[in-house]
């Protein structure tokens, strides 16, 4: 099933469980009109999750931003342990800062398991910037955790 890691992609990067619900809607509808030939395994799912990047883009660009905070508790794809809940929120708020291009790449690399011509596809940049551009997403999540004090610096 596709709709559950589409959904966790939009929410990551919306942030709000309404308008993911709204945008894994209209993926959906856009891919089943469109007229595709047969390609190669995986090539539907990353189609899909291509509308879904666009989709996104076109939120952000057309000013309807809501930036309505929803507690991270609330979210079902969070484990709920004691010792785990603190640093899924802390790092949830860390993905938050980053630009919608690195929360992108980061999810789509790490846990959706695409690869890098994959991730370049459904992005839509070049397959060999998404090497740098990861680099440079991890290293800003890494400054902003240290910031937050989530982890600590490397003696």
């Amino acid at each position: 099933s596709t709709y559950r890691p589409l959904w966790s992609y939009l929410y990551r990067m919306v942030r709000e469980h309404e308008l993911s619900n709204d945008l894994a809607q209209e993926s959906y509808f856009r891919f089943l009109k469109a007229e595709r030939s047969a390609e190669k395994p995986g090539a539907d799912r990353a189609y899909l999750f291509t509308i879904a990047t666009n989709l996104v883009r076109d939120h952000w660009r057309s000013g309807k931003v809501h930036g309505e905070w929803v507690e991270a508790e609330q979210s079902d794809d969070f484990d709920d342990s004691a010792e785990q809940l603190p640093l899924q929120i802390d790092l949830a708020a860390a993905m938050e800062k980053l630009t919608l291009m690195h929360r992108s790449l980061l999810w789509l690399c790490y846990v959706e398991g695409y690869t890098h011509a994959e991730t370049a596809a459904i992005v839509g940049v070049e397959t060999g910037s998404v090497r740098v551009l990861l680099s440079r997403a991890r290293k800003r999540l890494a400054g902003i955790c240290r910031e937050a004090g989530i982890v600590k610096e490397r003696e």
